[in-house]
């Protein structure tokens, strides 16, 4: 492995840990969101949180992701364009849920 891969590994690898502070805020907003509201509202908007997390805990791993694994492909697309897609699907699926607590009467 040539010294600049090494290097741009290494500075990447700082993201990896800051990466799972949204993903725990998530799940500590599940938990709020969830005693809170009552019924379909409070998991819809406990869900919605995690999803949010989960977008955010991606978009901070993905320096690394790029670095690490830049020639990979899943599914026929590169790992770095899976990760956009990822992305993008977990915050639409949180806006949609995010809605739908809105909408949903409480119950």
């Amino acid at each position: 492995m040539d010294p600049q891969r090494k290097e741009a590994i290494r500075q990447a690898l700082v993201w990896l840990p800051i990466s799972y502070v949204p993903l725990l805020a998530g799940i500590a907003w599940a938990f709020f969101a969830w005693r809170h509201w009552a019924g379909s509202r409070g998991t819809f908007l406990a869900v919605s949180g995690v999803m949010i997390g989960v977008a955010a805990s991606y978009a901070l791993s993905f320096p690394f992701i790029r670095i690490v694994s830049a020639n990979r492909r899943l599914m026929g697309m590169s790992l770095a364009r899976y990760t956009y897609v990822s992305i993008f699907i977990a915050i639409a699926i949180a806006v949609a849920l995010a809605v739908a607590a809105v909408v949903v009467p409480p119950g």
